[in-house]
């Protein structure tokens, strides 16, 4: 099997795939699911799938429709492995989709990519959550009635879930169907040091729970440089681990590598706060990642109006940590000497990190395996969720 190269394009924002019903965002591993079905191998399926992916970051596009993901796959396919297979995977892409789904003032086709996303969220892999979708729709094909509304609809996918998964995949199921509408927005924020996989983490936490909007701190301290001189706010002028620069001498901690850290996050944490507010007047749920998310500065608790739900990622292990830079440089134009150059503060800084986490009582992940972690990071999430949303029939 090829070995999977490693890939998480520096972006805030991933591509949205426009259906008829709702727009999520694009997910390799769904697009997979439908050209294994085609005929393609697991190598095929993700270098199609990959390469897609590529082209949405280079030509910076935002979103695109259903029908036109499938065209553009299909001649990738045709480019890649032959016309055979692109026209295998036009069959089982474009078959036809006779159910409707009702709902209280329109109706639109049954949608296997739509319920697979879901399922991911309920914490089922991405080929589990495809083959109960593909299941799903045979059931529906073999019924004689061409409608089914969208309560039937998640009672069939719940029982499945229930009977062949357990109790709880059930149940997060129809908790996260319930937060596709949300009388308040769901606020992940996602704290810890440079390096230990937050982009990455984030970026598949959206396409599970289909949070599509994605903000990172340091998207908002560039915004900031571009609002305040240098001479005016010098500390956001800096990389977090080369902020103790800006700071005078003598600073409210002994190591002024995280008295220059907490100077620039309580800049940054203004926007970030300000965003929160954004959000909940909007009612539009989003993830906020970055190393200035700080246990202690941020508190959960304090945030009326919306979800909130607030972890730490960590990389206990100092090689793996390092050597993350060095596979980021490869696949972006960040160089990774810098950060090699300031190893010995962005260690500092997460241990900082880490402690106050203790400290208030934040969780945190250790993300050796990013497989692991997503499923770590998800269960995290849904359970925090399943706090504040009810669930009758799952209720103790």
């Amino acid at each position: 099997m090829t070995k999977e190269k490693k890939n998480s394009h520096p972006v805030t924002d991933t591509t949205l795939v426009k259906g008829k019903l709702e727009s999520f965002p694009y997910s390799k591993g769904i697009l997979s699911q439908s050209l294994l079905s085609a005929g393609l191998t697991l190598d095929q399926a993700y270098q199609v799938a990959q390469e897609i992916e590529d082209q949405f970051y280079n030509r910076k596009r935002k979103e695109i429709t259903s029908s036109e993901l499938r065209k553009l796959t299909a001649k990738v396919v045709a480019k890649r492995f032959g016309e055979e297979l692109s026209q295998s995977y036009i069959s089982i892409s474009s078959g036809p989709r006779t159910m409707q789904v009702l709902y209280e003032d329109s109706s639109l086709p049954f949608s296997k990519g739509i319920l697979s996303q879901s399922l991911m969220a309920a914490g089922l892999s991405p080929e589990a959550a495809f083959a109960v979708s593909a299941r799903i729709q045979r059931n529906l094909d073999r019924d004689k009635t061409r409608t089914i509304t969208h309560d039937e609809l998640r009672g069939r996918v719940s029982k499945v879930l229930e009977d062949e998964f357990g109790r709880t995949y059930a149940r997060n199921y129809l908790l996260w169907r319930k937060m596709r509408e949300p009388d308040k927005p769901l606020i992940i924020l996602i704290g810890g040091g440079s390096g230990v996989g937050k982009t990455s983490i984030s970026r598949e936490l959206s396409h599970r729970t289909g949070v599509g909007r994605l903000v990172s701190t340091d998207i908002i301290r560039q915004i900031m440089r571009m609002m305040f001189s240098l001479e005016l706010m010098p500390s956001v002028h800096i990389s977090s681990y080369e902020a103790f620069k800006t700071q005078p001498q003598s600073g409210m901690f002994d190591n002024p590598v995280i008295s220059g850290f907490l100077e620039q996050s309580r800049l940054v944490l203004v926007g970030v706060k300000a965003l929160i507010e954004r959000a909940i007047k909007e009612n539009i749920s989003m993830i906020i990642d970055g190393v200035h998310n700080i246990p202690g500065l941020i508190d959960p608790r304090q945030i009326q109006g919306a979800y909130p739900v607030f972890f730490v990622l960590s990389t206990e292990c100092m090689e793996a940590h390092r050597s993350r830079f060095i596979s980021r440089a490869e696949e972006s134009n960040r160089s990774a000497s810098r950060y090699l150059k300031y190893f010995k503060n962005i260690r500092t800084i997460q241990d900082y990190i880490i402690e106050q986490a203790e400290k208030f009582d934040i969780p945190m992940i250790d993300n050796h395996s990013l497989d692991k972690s997503i499923i770590q990071t998800l269960r995290l999430v849904t359970d925090k969720v399943a706090q504040f949303v009810d669930i009758p029939q799952f209720s103790e």
